[in-house]
């Protein structure tokens, strides 16, 4: 065992790197289904990804942390009286910085439609016959341009398959507000085409 630890050590630290990173190296084949004791942090960190400015996929921690510190703000707000008016801050890189309740609200928005969006593609490959941890690991690395595996990916998928998790990729690489404020555009002006005619 002692003699195989440096070498597990390196490729584990490699791996998270890749992970967190989305840059999608991998020198494990089959990492994702034989890291099952470690499966939760590597999603976790495969939802935050790099930061903001960054060609890194995921969330961005930048999202995460004012999500999280959202959380905390509101649950401290509920538990204090009304007549008490507390600024909401967050460092960025570095730097204490104010957030106002509209930047708030739009960026738990963002959370949620990742979220959503993330389930969707869950759902749609467990429809083609996946079972839903490998449906879930592969929706969420195809959202989040992780480029990692846990099986799903490779020749012999299905067409069905293919077509979600390169839906799933060009939504990330497109970003989601643009592509959802591009499809908004595009159904309403295929609507007026529609009364004019």
């Amino acid at each position: 065992i002692c003699e195989h630890l440096p070498s597990a050590i390196d490729n584990a630290v490699f791996q998270v790197v890749a992970v967190i990173t989305t840059t999608g190296l991998s020198t494990v084949d089959d990492f994702f289904p034989r890291s099952t004791f470690a499966l939760m942090p590597l999603i976790i960190l495969m939802f935050i990804g790099g930061n903001t400015g960054s060609t890194a996929g995921g969330m961005k921690a930048y999202r995460v942390s004012l999500g999280l510190r959202s959380i905390y703000y509101e649950t401290r707000s509920a538990a204090e009286s009304n007549r008490i008016h507390r600024g909401r801050f967050f460092y960025h890189f570095g730097k204490k910085e104010n957030f106002t309740r509209e930047e708030q609200s739009a960026n738990n928005t963002y959370i949620l439609m990742y979220l959503a969006i993330g389930f969707v593609g869950t759902f749609a490959l467990t429809l083609c016959g996946y079972d839903f941890k490998d449906s879930f690991i592969e929706s969420f690395s195809a959202l989040g341009t992780v480029g990692m595996s846990s099986g799903i990916v490779g020749r012999d998928m299905s067409n069905a398959s293919m077509w979600i998790i390169m839906i799933g990729r060009l939504i990330a690489r497109r970003e989601i507000y643009i592509f959802s404020l591009s499809g908004t555009r595009i159904i309403t002006e295929i609507k007026e085409l529609l009364k004019r005619k």
